[in-house]
């Protein structure tokens, strides 16, 4: 019994909520909009150089119909004027100091302070919605009360009158941001082009340098050569394949150019050896450079 008493209440307020905002929207609508009035006093309410209702009071009007779908058309005049128009009947709500209507029973005034107005250096007023309609100014004060909660009330209230507590960054402030932030994801995206780079390099080095060892000791089971620069310049495995001195050797490259020899090779005369050129390619198929190899028969004793 308890639970379906609390299923009951919830769905009593539910409805309750639907069918003040169906009451509501019923009562405004666009051909019969709700009119406030205000005094004219900016920030608070004020009309723009275009004739339009602005200003902090305004703003909050504005989010609390909205929350019940109702239109609403904004009179500002001077004290006087706004008050004599309210007190004819003509408008539906006026925002203006408690105090003036306090006294006068026909008037409903709402229970939440919409603000505060300085009226001089030692004197405040009180701002609320003050009106005749007992549930239109109850649901407004509900939803006052709402928003106030969530912060909705205080951020309208900061853009009016703290506008520095809502400030954005500055332009040039904004500025440098974005192009450390750009200049920060360019520099990212040259390091890892570049490190792919180094990979894809390495990797295609490493086989043409695995492919021309292969060929050297193809062409001399005892010796191994490897290449381990990128204009192919020649380093030796062993250093007994250098300081054999029964073995002449010389690397040139594609064009025929030398590259390295030993000191044997450099001490034969040309007709004290017979040589042998074998091309050594790399991994693209591409002759890379020439190994010389020139047997020197064994000194006799």
């Amino acid at each position: 019994m308890r639970y379906k008493s609390i299923t009951s209440i919830f769905f009593l307020l539910c409805a309750s909520v639907m069918a003040t905002a169906q009451n509501l929207s019923e009562k405004f609508n666009k051909k019969n909009p709700m009119v406030v009035v205000c005094q004219e006093d900016k920030p608070y309410a004020y009309l723009n150089e275009n004739g339009k209702a602005e200003g902090c009071y305004v703003d909050i009007i504005n989010a609390l119909a909205g929350k019940f779908n109702v239109p609403c058309r904004f009179v500002i005049d001077e004290g006087a004027k706004s008050k004599a128009l309210f007190d004819s009947g003509k408008a539906d709500l006026i925002l203006t100091d408690w105090h003036i209507y306090c006294n006068q029973p026909s008037y409903l005034t709402s229970q939440t302070v919409v603000g505060y107005n300085r009226i001089s250096a030692d004197s405040v007023a009180e701002i609320h919605f003050i009106g005749k309609d007992k549930y239109l100014i109850d649901e407004l004060d509900d939803e006052f009360m709402r928003l106030r909660l969530d912060g909705h009330i205080a951020a309208i209230q900061d853009r009016w009158l703290h506008p520095e507590r809502t400030q954005p960054l500055s332009v040039p402030a904004t500025h440098y941001i974005t192009f450390v932030a750009l200049a920060i994801s360019v520099l990212l995206c040259i390091l890892c082009i570049w490190a792919l780079w180094k990979k894809r390099s390495a990797t295609r080095h490493t086989s043409e340098l695995n492919e021309m060892i292969r060929q050297a000791q193809l062409i001399s089971q005892q010796y191994a050569v490897e290449d381990n620069q990128p204009s192919h310049d020649i380093a030796f495995r062993h250093d007994a394949m250098l300081s054999n001195p029964f073995v002449a050797i010389s690397f040139y490259d594609e064009k025929g150019q030398l590259i390295m020899q030993n000191e044997p090779m450099m001490q034969l005369g040309t007709d004290e050896y017979k040589s042998f050129r074998k091309p050594l390619y790399n991994s693209e198929g591409l002759v890379a450079c020439y190994f010389v190899a020139v047997a020197v028969p064994k000194p006799t004793v």
